[in-house]
């Protein structure tokens, strides 16, 4: 999966932008391994799937991708992870039971990857997560 900022670019021509905005991907990226971004790029796969039909698909992709090329992909999770609340990917995967797609689950299945608060407060939402719906399948 490339990011659409760098897709955009060079479908209307700027290839200098769509460099630009490769490089800077690349610089943010560097130092995290290749199998946590494959991973990353296969959840944000998966997420695109499952955005809820209420929102644009076009709009909400182009806005994680924009926060990915300004932060880069690790930032980016460890954002995700310390919000206050959910990000709207990892609610729509966790509502048909995809749990494992989640940037969270990435999180924890690296651990070594992230800051021990970061790992701690993934764990937290998905334990919340499926304390909820546990119960909801108890109803």
């Amino acid at each position: 999966m490339q990011i659409r900022i760098v897709v955009n670019a060079n479908r209307i021509g700027d290839l200098e932008y769509a460099e630009m905005a490769q490089a800077r991907i690349d610089y943010l990226n560097s130092g995290m391994r290749e199998e946590l971004r494959t991973e990353f790029k296969r959840i944000m796969s998966v997420y695109d799937e499952f955005l809820p039909e209420k929102n644009d698909r076009t709009t909400r992709t182009t806005y994680t991708g924009r926060k990915v090329a300004s932060k880069g992909e690790k930032q980016t999770m460890i954002d995700w992870a310390r919000s206050k609340l959910p990000a709207e990917g990892f609610t729509a995967l966790a509502k048909v039971g995809k749990i494992e797609d989640t940037a969270e689950y990435l999180i924890i299945s690296f651990p070594n990857d992230f800051p021990s608060d970061v790992v701690q407060l993934a764990q937290r939402r998905i334990d919340r997560e499926n304390k909820i719906q546990n119960q909801g399948g108890l109803s």
